[in-house]
């Protein structure tokens, strides 16, 4: 379960001027034109009264990743503005430099699934399905604009972070855990070996060993591994 035990990911989140992240960096080189998918749990533990950040999770460019800019695929937790301090917070989707308003959650110490799939072959430019589980959550499906999908870069990170605000001071912070993750990553390429053309005494040879190694196999039942 996340909340703060051995295997979760996440921990203190609060607003930064410089980028904040953590994240796998051998996912590969993924082009924009590549399904992205990602799921796991979340728990937000607590929250100060002051906090004020965005705390993002998904697929990104580390070398995009700057003040106000995360050029990334997924979602964001943010505070609610009304409410700070509450355990109110809203839900947010990330593609490429852009964000909108999907949800708004509800409840500290509250298990959370979570999942996103990005479909870049969806309509025109793609789509982004973002689900989050538990009071005021929810399925949401927003559709890419052309400004959105041109937005993103090669993707070369899964992780979470803060992304960087200049205006912001540095306020209190949010506990947030995340456990069961689950992510895409650049399928390895095919590699062919070709075979050399065997000639007679190639052919010849390769039978004979064959032929000495089925002979000196003398037992042939399955052995037992401890």
């Amino acid at each position: 379960m996340a909340g703060g035990d051995a295997g979760d990911a996440g921990g203190f989140f609060s607003a930064s001027s410089e980028p904040v992240w953590y994240g796998d960096v051998d996912i590969g080189d993924i082009p924009a034109d590549v399904p992205l998918s990602a799921s796991g749990i979340m728990n937000i533990v607590s929250v100060a009264p002051d906090y004020n950040t965005n705390v993002f999770v998904g697929h990104f460019d580390v070398s995009g990743f700057g003040v106000s800019t995360v050029n990334g695929i997924g979602f964001q937790v943010l505070e609610d503005f009304s409410q700070m301090g509450t355990g109110r917070f809203r839900i947010f989707y990330l593609v490429g430099n852009f964000e909108g308003f999907l949800f708004e959650i509800d409840g500290l110490n509250v298990t959370r699934n979570w999942s996103y799939f990005y479909n870049p072959n969806f309509g025109d430019f793609g789509s982004l399905n973002v689900s989050v589980s538990g009071p005021g959550g929810g399925t949401a499906v927003h559709v890419l604009s052309e400004a959105e999908r041109l937005s993103i870069g090669s993707i070369d990170t899964f992780g979470m972070g803060v992304t960087p605000q200049e205006s912001i001071p540095v306020t209190g912070d949010s506990e947030i855990y995340f456990d069961n993750l689950s992510y895409s990553l650049l399928a390895s390429e095919e590699r062919y070996v070709p075979i050399p053309t065997l000639g007679f005494w190639g052919l010849l040879l390769l039978g004979c060993s064959l032929i000495f190694l089925v002979a000196s196999r003398t037992d042939h039942r399955p052995k037992a591994r401890l």
